[in-house]
């Protein structure tokens, strides 16, 4: 676990000894009273926020980023058999081939014959190739197989498929009829199939302030804009973050971030 992994995790734990015992929602409902009573309610000199957070509202954002992660099912490598079913979900490509099955008629466009022979060398050559590589069996199942094998995940996610989501996502925004149904549901096999291996799609909107999601998100392309009211809002997402869940040495939840791509108002 890195150094500010564990800050934040012993910080969740100082609020909730500070905040008192309560369920989920009366955690997080205390502590958004808490931190908007001001500083009266919360001193700097009395604070229990690390360096990783900027504000108090950086705080109220991560115990909520915390309370959903609980809803997501984390990776668990207790055993050989859990590491091999986890392998063969990962080389489980069906839901993406079936969804080029069904639009196979576009292969013929000659607008859409490059992206399609692409994504089948994705698919056929290289997810396979990639699989092979980095999912070694292990010599043991230890404490930390379940956080390596989410990091094993996360680079083979990086590697093969966050790029046909960004493919995806231009060919929505640059297409109509039959070719922009497509892409969109191209777009949901793909995160249908991540799903499937313990990667889920971290849902952010166009107009969210970007500042309150720099740990979501690669550093943004800037537009420029005269509109003060538009600086730092977040324009366009050409790439949704993702988190990958698991459980840590501690067998506490823990997860990864896979970082989405964006364009945010700046001033110009």
């Amino acid at each position: 676990m890195t150094g500010i992994r564990l800050e934040i995790k012993v910080f969740l734990a100082k609020l909730k000894e500070r905040l008192g015992a309560c369920g989920r929602r009366e955690f997080l409902q205390r502590l958004r009273v808490r931190f908007s009573a001001g500083a009266s309610a919360a001193p700097r000199s009395d604070s229990v926020l690390p360096d990783a957070l900027r504000s108090e509202q950086d705080a109220v954002n991560l115990a909520e980023e915390a309370d959903t992660l609980s809803l997501y099912d984390p990776i668990t490598i207790d055993s050989y058999e859990a590491w091999q079913n986890h392998v063969q979900k990962v080389s489980d490509i069906s839901k993406m081939r079936n969804c080029l099955a069904e639009y196979d008629s576009l292969a013929q466009d000659e607008n859409m014959q490059k992206y399609f022979t692409s994504v089948n060398k994705t698919l056929e050559r290289e997810i396979p190739k990639f699989v092979e590589k980095i999912f070694k069996k292990p010599c043991d199942i230890e404490e930390n197989t379940s956080e390596d094998v989410a990091e094993q995940t996360g680079k083979f996610v990086k590697a093969c498929i966050l790029d046909l989501l960004r493919g995806c996502n231009s060919g929505i925004k640059h297409s109509s009829g039959t070719i922009n149904s497509f892409y969109k549901a191209f777009a949901e096999s793909v995160e249908k199939y991540l799903a499937s291996i313990g990667v889920y799609c971290h849902h952010v909107v166009t107009g969210d302030n970007f500042k309150s999601l720099t740990r979501w998100f690669e550093p943004p392309s800037i537009i420029t804009t005269a509109d003060e009211k538009q600086v730092g809002v977040i324009d366009e997402i050409q790439l949704a973050p993702h988190r990958i869940p698991f459980l840590d040495q501690n067998e506490d939840r823990d997860e990864l971030v896979l970082r989405g791509i964006c364009t945010v108002f700046g001033h110009r």
